[in-house]
């Protein structure tokens, strides 16, 4: 989100209406992610703005971002979204972070002829970054979930893992229309590296994630020559996964609890 900031902040300086440090021109940007991920992005805005001020100090044009946050949760999004998107006011958008509500947006953007760049952060989907590559408005700054599989079987392959091991899928079961291509890509990626499938696991709720984790977990030190692909959906889910390992430690203790490596998709940051 910092770096996204600073690019509206660069890219909307105006050499033909010069603007004195004492009087910096504004910037409306509207932020749309999930609710629970809004206390971090309001700390993460204040940091970015506060660089983005320092950097311009002493200069003879500056901007000010205003930023207005939005949950993609609410029921009214879809009217805030079109709201957005028509505004002469907004500059910028920054998310939607989920695909759904990042391809509506896009939709809208289509539909209204907005002219305002969408800078897009998590959004991952496959189809919908297909779908939207040729317009100039979205900016897509994470890799799609098929090219963060390649990336993530790369850095295991590169590791030589042992030739008995194999390698593990945990990722979200999704219903919500959208490609689930860790599902579809998974096996076909890990083939063409010539690496042995373990398991694929799809979990929809916290419990199934220490489900797995047992499963793929113990005292026998075979686990740790596996690798293990998690996509988290949450920040919890992330952090379940991690608890339930610390739990799993304590109850074998004194004995070691093996683990096998594992290699976390963006979501997890």
């Amino acid at each position: 989100m910092a770096v996204g900031l600073a690019m509206i902040a660069a890219g909307c300086s105006d050499d033909e209406a010069p603007c004195v440090v004492s009087e910096p021109r504004t910037l409306k940007v509207a932020v749309v992610m999930e609710a629970d991920e809004q206390p971090r992005w309001e700390r993460t805005a204040e940091w970015a703005a506060a660089n983005i001020r320092e950097a311009q100090r002493g200069q003879e044009q500056c901007v000010e971002l205003q930023l207005t946050f939005k949950s993609s949760d609410d029921p009214d999004i879809d009217a805030y979204l079109r709201q957005i998107a028509t505004d002469p006011d907004v500059a910028a958008v920054v998310g939607p972070t989920t695909t759904g509500c990042a391809e509506r947006l896009a939709e809208i953007f289509d539909e209204t002829d907005a002219e305002k760049p969408m800078l897009i952060t998590t959004a991952t989907g496959i189809e919908y970054q297909r779908r939207y590559a040729s317009r100039p408005y979205v900016w897509n700054l994470a890799e799609s979930d098929v090219a963060q599989i390649e990336v993530l079987m790369a850095e295991i392959a590169a590791r030589k893992i042992h030739p008995s091991a194999s390698v593990s899928l945990l990722a979200a079961d999704s219903d919500n229309g959208n490609h689930n291509a860790y599902a579809e890509w998974f096996g076909f990626i890990a083939e063409e590296y010539g690496m042995k499938i373990g398991s694929t696991q799809f979990y929809r709720t916290e419990n199934e994630v220490r489900e797995a984790v047992r499963k793929l977990c113990g005292t026998h030190y075979g686990a740790s020559y596996n690798a293990l692909i998690f996509n988290p959906s949450s920040p919890e889910i992330a952090m379940a996964l991690d608890d339930e390992i610390g739990k799993m430690r304590e109850e074998v203790a004194p004995l070691y609890l093996y683990t096998p490596m594992l290699l976390c998709s963006d979501a997890s940051q």
